[in-house]
C-alpha cells in the first residue's frame, strides 16, 4: 500500500470494522505490492488522514483510510471495496 518496510497498526475497533466491509487485514497489508497505489490526503474534522486508492493481488479494489506515516507507522482507520466513482480516479490517475 504505501512500501515495504511500513510498520501496519491495527486496533480491535479497525479490525471489527473492516470486517462489515467484508475486508481482511492481510488484503490492506499486501496493497503495498501495488505498483500504482493512489494516495489523496485528508483533513476532514480536522483529522489528518491518507485516503489510499489500491489493488490487492487478487484484484480487488480497495479505498483505504491511514493515519499520516510516524515514524515509519501507519495506523489503519478502515478499509471498503471502491465505489465507481473511486474507480473512474483510480484509473484516471495511471493504475494499472
Amino acid at each position: 500500500m504505501i512500501c515495504l518496510g511500513r510498520i501496519y497498526l491495527w486496533t480491535k475497533g479497525s479490525i471489527e470494522h473492516i470486517a462489515k466491509h467484508d475486508v481482511m487485514p492481510e488484503e490492506v497489508e499486501e496493497d503495498i505490492f501495488d505498483d500504482k497505489p493512489l494516495f489523496m490526503v485528508s483533513n476532514r474534522d480536522g483529522k489528518d488522514r491518507m485516503y489510499v486508492l489500491c489493488r490487492t493481488l487478487t484484484n480487488r479494489l480497495l479505498f483505504v483510510v491511514i493515519t499520516k506515516p510516524v515514524k515509519n507507522q501507519v495506523k489503519i482507520i478502515t478499509a471498503r471495496d471502491m465505489t465507481d466513482k473511486d474507480i473512474r480516479l483510480y484509473k484516471k490517475r495511471g493504475a494499472r
